[in-house]
């Protein structure tokens, strides 16, 4: 999904690169409103489906191990690399000694805990390439290459050093609505997470050129009731850009 329509990344154009990182910066996960439902009865139906999982958190995702830990909240990543003391970016200079999220070691685990993981790292490896244009752990949480384009996207436009983005040191977060996963209604191969997207206060998008800024919260949406879409494939967990119901590489096409 993409949060922020194309006729705002067309009003933010001072170059061509600055529309396309707001674009890019959109996560991609699946709104959880009519446009993407599961099923005709929409959101309704997928949260009756999560609501169904915080009663019985370990026969919540149809066989898929779980240590019954409750992960209803703010998906939080433990470990980071520090770099020295986080400085957030100006408009004077790009964010400095951004720290490094670490792999969690349970990340590629087929359970709940190694999909929570996965979500963790995911996130903060989102963010670091958003604060650096490094791609290098985005590209880790991708194992499908399904993000390549925005990944390299981002380190031309940090090369390019006309736009970059201001504020914490977590730009994106991640709340989940739920203890547990759900099995996706439509796909056998994969789980859905409700969760609300949120972006920072004061975190925006800067253009060098133009010296305007773009608060993160006002183009993409924060606050929106998203699904988290993920499928385990191949020894690791992927988060899908889709609904899960279409055929992906070296998956199958639930019927």
């Amino acid at each position: 999904m993409t949060l922020v329509s194309r006729r705002q990344a067309v009003y933010l154009t001072g170059t061509g690169l600055a529309a396309a990182t707001v674009t890019a910066c959109a996560p991609k996960v699946q709104p959880a409103g009519n446009d993407a439902s599961p099923s005709p009865g929409g959101t309704a139906s997928a949260e009756s489906a999560v609501s169904a999982a915080g009663a019985s958190p370990s026969s919540a995702s149809d066989g898929l191990q779980s240590s019954g830990k409750n992960y209803q909240g703010p998906v939080k990543l433990e470990k980071y690399d520090s770099k020295g003391e986080f400085k957030p970016g100006t408009r004077e200079h790009k964010a400095e000694n951004v720290p490094a999220p670490v792999e969690p070691e349970n990340m590629h685990e087929e359970s709940v805990d190694g999909m929570y993981s996965f979500i963790a790292f995911w996130v903060e490896a989102q963010n670091y390439l958003y604060l650096t244009g490094d791609g290098a752990l985005s590209r880790k949480a991708d194992p499908a290459d399904d993000y390549t384009e925005s990944i390299d996207l981002y380190k031309a436009l940090y090369d390019s050093g006309v736009v970059w983005v201001l504020g914490e040191q977590h730009p994106m977060k991640i709340s989940l609505n739920s203890a547990t996963p759900v099995k996706n209604p439509r796909s056998e191969t994969s789980y859905m997470w409700i969760a609300t997207v949120e972006f920072g206060e004061g975190t925006e998008i800067y253009n060098s050129q133009t010296q305007e800024t773009y608060p993160l919260n006002d183009l993409m949406q924060s606050g929106s009731r998203v699904s988290v879409i993920t499928q385990y494939e191949n020894g690791a967990w992927r988060m899908l850009k889709d609904d899960g119901s279409q055929a992906s590489p070296g998956g199958t096409k639930a019927p």
